[in-house]
This record gives C-alpha cells, sequence and structure tokens, in this order.
C-alpha cells in the first residue's frame, strides 16, 4: 500500500508541476476575445475555501461518526482551451470527520483527515463568453482520496483512494482579471464539498 502510495502521490506531483510550467511558459495574457480563438489558450489560478460532509465507514466497528462536517482550502490551476471545454488541476483539504467510540472507557474524539488531489475536464453549459460575465460549467475527471487518521487508537490505516468525481460551478468573471466561483464536488457518495474562490485569469 505504501510503495502504491508514492507512486501515485508522484503521479500526481508531476502532473501538477508539469501543468504550472505550461501555464507559465505558454501563457502571457487572455482575455475573452482569446476565447474565440482556438489557437488561443488562456490559463487561470483559483484559491478559496470550502465546508465539506464526510462520513467514513465504521465497517462493523464500534466507531460511530459523530461530526461529518469540515472545512479546509483547496487551489487550482487551470487552462481554457477555447469558449466550452476547459482542463484544471486542483488540491483540496476536506479537513477531517470526528468519531467516537461505543466502549466508555475510550474517551475523546478522533479524527480522519481528507485531502484530495484531481484533475478535471469541465464543460461550459450556458452563457456567451463575449456577452455574459459569467458561466455554468459542469466537470469531471480522476481525483485521489487521501486519508489519515488523528490517532493509532483509531483503526483506519493511512490510505489513497481513486475516484470519478462529479461536479458543478456557476463562475463570474467581471471586467478585468479577477473572478469568483461558487462549487460543488462530489468525490464519492459520501463525501461532498462547497466551496467559494477567487480566480485570477493569465
Amino acid at each position: 500500500m505504501t510503495c502504491l502510495h508514492n507512486i501515485k502521490l508522484k503521479w500526481v506531483h508531476g502532473l501538477a508541476l508539469s501543468g504550472v510550467l505550461t501555464v507559465n511558459a505558454a501563457f502571457a495574457d487572455c482575455s475573452k476575445n482569446d476565447l474565440r480563438d482556438d489557437d488561443n489558450l488562456c490559463a487561470y489560478f483559483v484559491a478559496g475555501v470550502n465546508y465539506s460532509y464526510l462520513h467514513p465507514h465504521s465497517n462493523g466497528s464500534s466507531w460511530r461518526v459523530t461530526d461529518e462536517y469540515g472545512h479546509g482550502v483547496e487551489f487550482a490551476v487551470g487552462v481554457h482551451a477555447n469558449e466550452n471545454w476547459s482542463v484544471e488541476i486542483s488540491y483540496a483539504d476536506l479537513g477531517s470527520a470526528g468519531m467516537n467510540n461505543l466502549n466508555t472507557a475510550i474517551e475523546g474524539t478522533q479524527r480522519i483527515d481528507y485531502r484530495v488531489p484531481a484533475a478535471w475536464v469541465q464543460y461550459r453549459l450556458l452563457g456567451d463568453k463575449m456577452a455574459e460575465d459569467w458561466d455554468l460549467s459542469v466537470r469531471t475527471g480522476i481525483s485521489f482520496m487521501i486519508n489519515k487518521s488523528s490517532d493509532p487508537i483509531l483503526p483506519f490505516k493511512e490510505q489513497t483512494t481513486i475516484q470519478i468525481p462529479l461536479g458543478v460551478s456557476l463562475q463570474w468573471w467581471p471586467e478585468g482579471d479577477w473572478g469568483f466561483r461558487l462549487k460543488l464536488d462530489s468525490y464519492d457518495y459520501d463525501v461532498y464539498s462547497l466551496s467559494s474562490s477567487i480566480m485570477y485569469g493569465f
């Protein structure tokens, strides 16, 4: 598991690094007019906060979820290939879920952390990029859920699992390079994240 975990993390780090290098090398400026031309690629950076629903499996043990809500930060680098399609690499710290044991001799709340690097493909559903300051997009891709327990007393080994996440985002681009995004992502049937972010296009 450790070897596979390390291989996956190296792949994610390599993908993120190549995305950043590509952005720095190829994109100097980006405007709404550029999106009309398929030969122009426009990049953007995202930073924001999230509020998440997290419900880890108890797997028939005496542990029960008592705190299903976490919060954290997330970052992303994306590229608009044209008016409708874009790709994005992201990293989200979703916070942690709290668990208590039914055995009263085991006191205190233990926590399981959720961190999620992911790669996304997005498609715009509404709005003319030339006429509207906002757009609505659907997104999917591949994510790597990294979980770790806060204490060895909670029998949950650090692990990385692969998901096919789904999401929807509402973006507002007023005049200039800055924008705002409200986004809902589902990484698994028991892991959801609502985030609010600032975007910068270049």
